[in-house]
């Protein structure tokens, strides 16, 4: 019996799984304005009824349970209201029409923390600690190592990232850092298309030519999305057009996502992902792309980019951690975590306009394990392949993306050295 109304809930979630990915996708491609809102309130009523009505054993089961307590949480009707009156797209309908980013900080500073503790009330209720521990058991990451390999990325790069912020002049915005694009050089003949190809060609993976669709849009919220409308058949990377080397290591990070969901031979609930797998596989293909076709300059100039914002993201990430524990003093929090990258902060009431903390809160880590398992797994893959780069794109396959979900991303790195 349980087993039938696993694959019951099975069929019945990943259809409207599969919905959401299409909305999602359509709205950012072709600003199609679907209500996601609908697809929230149909998915959460599909997970409440069939809460505790099967419990399963092994891998499947962790999924499924994994999957269950996000939904509750992130569908429900409270949590989709206000993340969605957050939403980018819609800010200028719910807060008002021009304002300097303090005046809207201020107007929407209320909902942000409003929706912290909804989330943290409903994780709670579910039997978690906070909503913190939620995200991260589902992601399965232990907290103390995370925040331990949080710390320990600043004291390797924040020294160097603070030289490379007087450099290159960057500064700090709401959400990332300005400043980047003046780092590194493509040529002016550059094509993404065709770069791509020879990536797959070198790596073993040319029979995937011609099947993941590159749409080049000029987004104002959007630097890079990939959307996932099927797995492995229905894969689409949007763009912005590819004119600095910021936007060169963009295109290979939504290569990287892609090409993991791509060469997915798992089926079921298997075909999902995690947050921090997601990112991990986005961050390992980025970097052998950077190893493999950057020349040298290029290749410093990839490091001196990966240093400053994974700085930012460790920032990033040991702030939010810090502002669930005390969402009240969240302004000098905020001036206590970022002025360690060198950075005036001119205004700490703008912490409530990056939609980390709103939109994909307890997120941003995911870049920083990324990176460290990129590093990982480029030095494993050069010291036992060389440049049998064809060898290099079996390994991945079928250590990283073939079986999905089956196994956590610890077992998957575990080769080269799980991190968290």
């Amino acid at each position: 019996m349980k087993h039938r109304l696993a694959e019951s809930f099975e069929a019945a979630y990943l259809k409207h799984f599969w919905k959401f990915q299409r909305c999602q996708w359509e709205n950012y491609a072709d600003d199609a304005q679907h209500a996601l809102s609908v697809i929230d309130k149909e998915m959460f009523e599909l997970v409440t009824s069939y809460r505790d009505t099967f419990e399963l054993s092994g891998r499947r089961g962790e999924v499924f349970k994994a999957i269950m307590a996000r939904e509750l949480v992130e569908r429900h009707p409270d949590v989709s209201r206000l993340r969605n009156r957050l939403d980018l797209d819609k800010q200028s309908r719910y807060y008002g029409g021009e304002f300097s980013e303090r005046d809207l900080a201020r107007r929407i500073k209320p909902d942000v923390l409003e929706l912290m503790r909804t989330r943290n009330h409903l994780s709670q209720k579910l039997g978690f600690p906070s909503y913190v521990a939620l995200v991260l058991s589902t992601e399965e990451v232990e907290l103390e190592s995370l925040i331990a390999l949080l710390e320990q990325h600043l004291q390797d790069h924040l020294s160097t990232a603070r030289t490379l912020v007087r450099t290159h002049q960057i500064t700090l915005t709401t959400s990332w850092l300005s400043g980047l694009d003046t780092i590194g050089c493509l040529d002016s003949d550059f094509s993404p298309i065709g770069s791509i190809e020879q990536f797959w060609q070198r790596i073993g993976f040319a029979h995937l030519k011609g099947t993941i669709p590159l749409i080049s849009q000029e987004q104002p919220t959007v630097s890079g999305y990939v959307g996932v409308l099927s797995v492995p058949d229905d894969v689409r990377i949007l763009v912005r057009s590819v004119d600095t080397l910021g936007r060169w290591l963009t295109l290979f990070h939504e290569l990287g996502h892609a090409t993991a969901h791509a060469l997915n031979e798992e089926n079921g609930i298997f075909t999902t992902w995690t947050s921090v797998y997601d990112e991990t596989m986005a961050e390992v293909l980025e970097s052998i792309a950077s190893f493999m076709l950057l020349d040298e300059p290029n290749q410093q100039s990839a490091r001196e980019l990966k240093i400053l914002t994974g700085t930012r993201c460790a920032i990033s990430g040991l702030f939010e951690f810090a502002l669930w524990e005390n969402p009240s003093d969240a302004e000098r929090l905020y001036v206590e975590h970022f002025n360690r990258l060198g950075l005036e902060v001119q205004d700490p009431e703008v912490w409530a306009l990056d939609t980390f903390r709103y939109l994909d809160p307890i997120y941003i880590f995911n870049y920083v394990i990324g990176h460290q398992v990129a590093d990982r797994t480029l030095k494993f893959l050069n010291k036992e392949y060389g440049d049998e780069f064809s060898k290099w794109g079996d390994w991945l396959k079928h250590n990283y993306y073939a079986d999905g979900r089956r196994r956590s991303l610890r077992e998957k790195t575990a080769i080269v050295g799980s991190v968290v």
